[in-house]
């Protein structure tokens, strides 16, 4: 398969897919349709400025992603209804058992995560079973479902498992998207590690030890020496861009 050219636009490295650019003009509607709320779709869209769409920031730990997305949540103006959510944002909400970390060895969780962790330190990937992949999936599909009813939705992840990677692709391939990959030089990501407290340290490090599972992103955008603020601008600047409708995939000249 040929290689896509890479493309610039406001200091974001992007690299479009077709697949996920046939979602991102204006969806059609049916003319005088309801959405719901008691107003027509066509005066839906004027109030929402542009399409709703999903960003999906994934990447490495400590690479920024919850940093830019609450900041990307600054940028709501009136009428426009925005969403912050996550797999750290699921997962603290869920029994514990379903997350108590392990020592390596020993009999994992049968349906929730299994963590491998010696003295606070992540020595391998996370590994997700039954019940913690219907989670994930849920997760996925709602934050869809958000995106699909007129919400602009922002999630951020992890993505430590193919299959995981899997239920993500399923889940948003029929509804307005943008994969972005956040990333960082990996001393940077070191060095935000040791600063979180509240973080199982090694993550950064066995995360970088294998190939991203998301290959082929929309956007990517390094944090290395640049502020969440200018990240998240960019970013919402991209989305609106693209939102708006006004060019083809064909005719993009980003």
């Amino acid at each position: 398969m040929r290689e896509r050219p890479k493309r610039r636009l406001w200091g974001v490295q992007t690299r479009l897919a077709s697949t996920a650019l046939r979602h991102l003009a204006t969806r059609p509607r049916t003319p005088g349709k309801m959405t719901g709320y008691g107003v027509s779709a066509s005066r839906w869209r004027a109030v929402t400025r542009f399409t709703p769409m999903l960003i999906w920031l994934q990447g490495g730990p400590s690479t920024g992603k919850s940093s830019i997305a609450r900041r990307m949540l600054r940028s709501s103006t009136t009428g426009e209804a925005w969403f912050h959510t996550g797999d750290e944002h699921v997962t603290a909400r869920i029994p514990r058992r379903l997350i108590t970390p392990g020592t390596p060895g020993t009999p994992a969780t049968i349906d929730g995560w299994d963590i491998p962790v010696v003295d606070r330190t992540l020595v391998s990937r996370p590994r997700a079973g039954p019940v913690a992949l219907q989670i994930l999936d849920g997760m996925y599909q709602g934050a869809a479902a958000m995106a699909g009813a007129g919400v602009h939705v922002i999630l951020e992840d992890v993505v430590w498992e193919q299959v995981v990677a899997e239920l993500a692709d399923r889940a948003m391939r029929n509804i307005s998207h943008v994969v972005v990959e956040v990333n960082c030089e990996f001393e940077v990501a070191l060095e935000r590690e040791a600063h979180r407290p509240d973080r199982y340290n090694g993550a950064v490090a066995v995360y970088a030890g294998e190939a991203p599972l998301v290959t082929n992103p929309d956007v990517r955008i390094d944090t290395t020496g640049r502020t969440p603020g200018e990240c998240a601008t960019e970013l919402v600047g991209l989305v609106r861009h693209l939102g708006l409708g006004h060019e083809s995939p064909s005719n993009r000249a980003l």
